[in-house]
């Protein structure tokens, strides 16, 4: 028995549904994914244009006013993609590029309608604006590999592809094929079957991509917000400790680690009131943050007391971090609803492990180095505050 062809009007009908619905869907989960609003929100625009361009398409005469909108439509749809694409890696796409795009896209259907271009003019601008969108959409998804679900990731980079292959194959028989009718929404030539099958395509697996990665960033979200302070900014005691065994485990490579209290604390708590004293620790945290580097760990060890993980760090460099971290605090003026300003210090005491190529013995654990550092603290309170120490009985 021959199998029938696919039905171009029935095709597009569905893709329209198809789009609407998943707008809808997008436009409801906004709210319950916090952080991801912007790129949800613009990929059921994208959805949205899609479908309403596949309803005109199906619903109106291809010589009418309100077919050429939907060619309008469809261009938006390849700009809000884009612009969804780009949110979802953490960047969002420039308002100048968004123009550029939209100008690519529409220039060619203003030529056509209003000035009587022919229509291959109309088809070959939309499917360069397409192009655009479906490369940088894909070098910027590659781009951020790293950082995003490697399922998900794949899904959608080849439907781009598929999309960008349809695209490019439209533009080859508009200028070289059998012309711009044999592409025309509702013909029903292979190519326009394709093309719509890969619509369809996008707004099914492209949104279970896009919607797998947005799910696998919230999951991701909530752990690291689990694992910090809710004060500070810091990990907790337990995440610093979890995420420090995993950064030093099977590495013979030196680090450094900080202990850092918080000068005549109790003194700020009963002068000012434990609010105040929060917004102490919470200030210093900070300071911390802003002086360490990328890859370093921060942690609220209790109280007023906080620690820090500095990995491949000698004793000298860990030095020059501690002193920042010091001074930092010393510039620090909190200004209190109340008119009330207070300044404050902090001491640190700090111990480095450094291998030689004649140590045998094994690396301490963190926990030895962090006592030491602890007890290097202590020896600079006593020493008069607002300093940094080293151990004296830092291994070598």
């Amino acid at each position: 028995m021959a199998v029938q062809r696919l039905d171009p009007g029935t095709l597009m009908f569905a893709t329209a549904v198809l789009g609407f619905l998943t707008a809808g869907f997008s436009f409801t989960t906004v709210k319950a994914l916090s952080g991801a609003g912007k790129g949800i929100e613009e990929w059921g625009c994208a959805m949205l244009t899609l479908g309403g361009a596949f309803l005109l398409w199906f619903l109106t005469p291809a010589n009418s006013a309100l077919f050429f909108l939907g060619n309008v439509l469809v261009v938006f749809t390849g700009l809000f993609l884009l612009r969804a694409f780009f949110r979802l890696t953490g960047e969002p796409f420039t308002l100048a590029g968004s123009i550029i795009i939209f100008l690519l896209g529409t220039s060619g259907i203003a030529a056509t309608y209003y000035f009587g271009a022919p229509r291959s003019v109309a088809v070959v601008t939309i499917a360069a604006s397409h192009l655009t969108m479906v490369i940088a959409s894909s070098w910027r998804l590659l781009r951020s590999s790293e950082s995003l679900h490697s399922t998900y990731r794949r899904v959608i980079v080849v439907v781009l592809l598929l999309l960008g292959g349809a695209t490019s194959a439209r533009i080859w028989i508009v200028l070289f094929g059998q012309g711009a009718a044999m592409v025309s929404p509702v013909a029903s030539s292979g190519a326009q079957i394709l093309t719509t099958s890969t619509a369809a395509l996008l707004i099914v697996a492209g949104s279970l991509g896009y919607f797998g990665i947005v799910g696998e960033q919230q999951r991701q979200r909530l752990l690291e917000n689990s694992r910090r302070d809710a004060l500070t900014g810091l990990y907790t005691r337990g995440a610093f400790f979890e995420m420090a065994e995993k950064l030093l485990a099977g590495r013979n490579s030196p680090y450094s680690v900080l202990m850092i209290d918080l000068d005549n604390f109790k003194n700020i708590n009963d002068t000012y009131g434990h609010v105040a004293g929060d917004e102490v620790i919470r200030q210093a945290a900070g300071v911390i943050l802003h002086s360490i580097r990328d890859g370093d760990l921060a942690g609220r060890y209790g109280g007023e007391e906080l620690c820090v993980l500095l990995p491949k760090c000698g004793n000298e460099a860990a030095n020059i971090i501690a002193e920042r971290i010091v001074h930092g605090a010393a510039e620090q003026v909190i200004h209190l609803l109340n008119g009330q300003s207070i300044v404050y210090t902090i001491s640190l005491g700090f111990n480095t492990y450094e291998p030689t190529e004649s140590h045998t013995l094994a690396p301490p654990k963190l926990e030895e180095l962090l006592s030491s550092a602890d007890a290097a603290l202590y020896n600079a309170k006593k020493l008069g505050k607002n300093r940094v120490h080293a151990a004296s009985n830092c291994l070598e």
